[in-house]
């Protein structure tokens, strides 16, 4: 079975500003567990590449933020859930 393929472009992340860009990662970011959960390694490829992108420019306008890894998602705070045992 083929399924059918679509070309998206995106804006270059030097283009976006600071709140594009936060949307645009954490939207990625979505993405990235969507593509991974369902095994396109395709597109998993292509999200990868872009995600580096953003990455990276969002690290040269914030590089405070590399202390901060993982980032929360803009609008929530990072919350970590304890295990549950048993």
């Amino acid at each position: 079975m083929t399924y059918p393929t679509q070309t998206l472009t995106a804006i270059p992340a030097v283009e976006l500003d600071d709140d594009a860009l936060r949307r645009e990662l954490a939207a990625t970011h979505q993405l990235q567990v969507v593509v991974q959960q369902r095994g396109f390694p395709h597109e998993l490829g292509s999200v990868g590449l872009r995600l580096a992108e953003l990455d990276a420019e969002y690290l040269r306008r914030f590089p405070h933020a590399a202390t901060k890894w993982p980032w929360p998602l803009p609008g929530k705070e990072f919350e970590r859930q304890p295990k549950k045992l048993g």
